[in-house]
């Protein structure tokens, strides 16, 4: 570029200069109308803050007795530490009661790194305690866990599933061959989709439907998928 279309440009960019101070003050005079609150010190903000939360309690309170509110929750099956897994299942707990006798939609995940033996407890029992209201469920967990964490479930209790319409296992993680039965489920008249991702065959692993008192026919989606 040329001298001369140097001092061309800059006269272009000192041409341009007012009129974009002049958008500028338009948009700062937008956003000063727009949130004048920013304006204020920070006192004065705190105060206001104190003074509106009598009327948001009640909003607060609307929510959290809304069952329509918590219908679903995703979380994991463990916790690196008794801490974390305190806090998980005092979560669920709050979850359990928000959501009253709404249908219920969750999903459960085992992370890696975490302690095997506590695995799906004590968090399968208070799901179990709700499983009249589940409806679609997903349960991403090794199938040793899935089966510690259902003989932890003492007394047992008398599972029925009248909501549920959607069922996703995902289980690895086994090397005997000898793995026992595993019921699953009982009574779901509802249930529409099965999808079980294994290593083998639901048979050749225990897994028994028999309680679920439903027949192939009624499913408009069923996907064993071995995983390996």
């Amino acid at each position: 570029m040329s001298q001369s279309d140097r001092r061309i440009r800059l006269t272009e960019i000192d041409q341009q200069i007012p009129q974009l101070r002049l958008q500028l003050e338009r948009i700062q005079g937008i956003e000063s109308l727009t949130f004048p609150i920013l304006k204020l010190p920070v006192e004065v903000t705190t105060e206001i803050s104190v003074r509106c939360l009598p009327p948001c309690m009640p909003s607060r309170g609307i929510a959290t007795s809304t069952p329509k509110l918590w219908p679903s929750l995703a979380f994991p099956a463990s916790e690196p530490n008794t801490e974390l897994l305190a806090a998980r299942d005092h979560l669920l707990e709050c979850w359990l009661a928000r959501s009253g006798q709404y249908p219920l939609s969750f999903r459960v995940l085992e992370l890696p790194h975490c302690d095997q033996r506590q695995v799906g407890r004590p968090c399968l029992r208070l799901l179990l305690e709700h499983s009249a209201q589940w409806r679609r469920i997903e349960i991403r967990m090794k199938l040793p866990g899935i089966r510690r964490a259902l003989e932890a479930v003492k007394p047992p209790i008398l599972l029925d599933f009248p909501r549920l319409e959607h069922l996703r296992i995902g289980a690895g993680g086994y090397e005997s061959e000898d793995l026992g039965e595993l019921r699953l489920l009982g009574p779901a008249l509802q249930l529409r989709s099965i999808h079980l991702t294994l290593r083998r065959r639901p048979r050749e692993l225990g897994f028994d439907f028999g309680g679920t008192g439903i027949s192939w026919s009624q499913l408009t989606n069923r996907t064993p998928v071995p995983s390996g």
